[in-house]
């Protein structure tokens, strides 16, 4: 009587694990998606973020040169995108002011009411403010469904031209 009350449990014990067999495969199924969703959003986004820092480091080494040498700037910041975007796609507004004071706010992309700024770099001890925008198409379906089909990177700095003593 024991001997058929072990053989009993085993073959109870059998039989749930045969029943279970495909668990794991079903949650997979409905788990997978989602983190693949997660993986693409999390690695275009990456890549977003990635342009966005090349676009604003060009734009950085295009000022500095600037300041300096106001000769072949634009050509300058085109060559620092090169390898993470298409330079014939960045748009690039180059503008100087007589001084910070038309320029308003902490924040450079803000221009004051009286816009009296000129195309191009400038001359020595102008502000000369500097537009990089990009537009990027997103690959994925998630980003897409976040963002839009185009993302616009727009990134902007300031500097102020200097003047020989």
């Amino acid at each position: 009587m024991l001997r058929f009350a072990c053989f009993r449990f085993l073959i109870e014990k059998s039989s749930i694990k045969v029943r279970q067999s495909g668990a794991a495969l079903v949650e997979f199924a409905m788990v997978a998606p989602i983190f693949l969703a997660i993986m693409f959003f999390a690695f275009e986004f990456g890549l977003i973020m990635l342009i966005e820092l090349n676009l604003q480091q060009g734009l950085d080494a295009g000022a500095r040169l600037g300041a300096v040498n106001l000769a072949t700037v634009q050509t300058t910041i085109l060559q620092q995108l090169q390898g993470f975007v298409n330079p014939a796609q960045v748009t690039l507004v180059i503008q100087s002011y007589p001084s910070f004071a038309y320029i308003s706010g902490n924040n450079p992309a803000n221009l004051g009411t009286a816009n009296a700024g000129v195309t191009g770099t400038g001359s020595e001890g102008n502000v000369v403010r500097y537009q990089a925008q990009y537009t990027y198409n997103a690959v994925t379906p998630v980003v897409k469904s976040f963002l839009g089909s185009q993302v616009v990177i727009t990134v902007v700095t300031v500097s102020k031209n200097v003047v020989p003593v």
